[in-house]
């Protein structure tokens, strides 16, 4: 990366880096406390914790539904109220209690408005067609920005993870066997899915102006990206493909990392096809109206009838649904005669 280019995309941005640096800080903070009185909480009702113990007369052991063994039921307590320790797969991770308390949803919730604000900001404020002037070519001014915002999120979730530790008003004891690994893989993992979750409304924002659009599309995506990368924090996997990503972690890390490289690729080429005068145009690239029409028209059709509709839908609803959206889409992406009252009374709305 060009130096002085960094140099001129970190001064732009600075408010927003330093602003992403302590917001997240101040969350992790938030989740430490939040997790300490989950903890207590724990600690103070014995008697649900032990209440689906059996005692094995051969074996002389307890054990639970999930397969944690003990000698007594004070050992038991003592490795279930562990923190970070490699046979539990996470912070507090017995999903029984619902005890894995991280708010990863709220965090990712941010990673795609940070990657929102990647596009945004520069485009509204034409931060971009200044340093073009300055000679320096679109995909590379991408790259740039990217990066910047990239590194900023890794040492951010960093920060904010190490924060959840610090802020902890746990007794000793219930770290003795605190696990390093488990604890850098939750982070490894919540990290990447930030990262892709960034790329992907960045992306999305390369192809239109919507902002909307960039939130759905995020949204959309969190559940099967987190089934590659997150299976630390998930405890018992459901099906066939998390028990084998369970017990292939840096495969799914290997995917994640791929998939978040092709996308910053992808940016590159996507951004050196921008063109100022597109910007208010429903798809920025017109070879990319196919493509955005069917994918949305998935995406949407998938969220309307999770939301609206019973899980058992028939797939008559389902078509029904997906006609719809995809004649809402092609009024908006094709804008065709009949449609365009609508949009002219949502312009003078505007």
């Amino acid at each position: 990366m060009n130096k002085k280019l960094g140099h001129l995309i970190i001064w732009q941005h600075a408010p927003l880096l330093i602003g992403m640096l302590i917001l997240f800080i101040a969350l992790g903070a938030w989740t430490g406390f939040r997790m300490n009185q989950h903890w207590q909480m724990l600690d103070q009702n014995h008697d649900m914790l032990i209440s689906g113990l059996k005692y094995d007369h051969r074996r002389q052991q307890y054990q639970d539904v999930d397969g944690l063994v003990a000698p007594s039921k004070q050992q038991y307590l003592n490795q279930y109220l562990q923190v970070y320790h490699a046979d539990r797969r996470g912070l507090l991770a017995n999903l029984r209690v619902g005890s894995n308390v991280e708010p990863n949803d709220f965090l990712w919730g941010i990673s795609i408005l940070v990657g929102i604000a990647l596009i945004a900001i520069p485009r509204y404020r034409h931060q971009n067609e200044w340093l073009q002037s300055l000679g320096f070519r679109r995909a590379a001014i991408f790259g740039a920005t990217f990066l910047s915002y990239s590194l900023t999120t890794i040492i951010a979730y960093s920060l904010a993870k190490l924060m959840v530790l610090l802020v902890q008003n746990i007794p000793g004891i219930y770290f003795a066997q605190f696990n390093w690994w488990v604890w850098g893989g939750n982070v490894i993992s919540t990290t990447l899915v930030a990262l892709i979750l960034m790329t992907a409304s960045a992306l999305v924002l390369l192809v239109t102006p919507n902002l909307v659009m960039a939130m759905l599309v995020g949204y959309a995506i969190v559940k099967p990206i987190s089934w590659f990368v997150l299976i630390r924090s998930f405890g018992q996997p459901g099906n066939y493909l998390l028990a084998f990503l369970n017990q292939h972690w840096l495969l799914g890390i290997a995917i994640g990392c791929l998939v978040w490289g092709l996308g910053g690729i992808l940016g590159r080429y996507l951004s050196a096809q921008q063109i100022t005068e597109r910007n208010h145009q429903a798809i920025l690239l017109p070879a990319w109206r196919v493509p955005m029409l069917i994918g949305l028209s998935i995406i949407l059709t998938k969220l309307i009838t999770d939301v609206m509709l019973a899980p058992q839908t028939s797939w008559s609803y389902v078509a029904v649904v997906w006609s719809a959206t995809l004649i809402g889409l092609i009024a908006w992406i094709y804008q065709p005669r009949w449609s365009r009252y609508f949009w002219q009374v949502v312009r003078q709305l505007r």
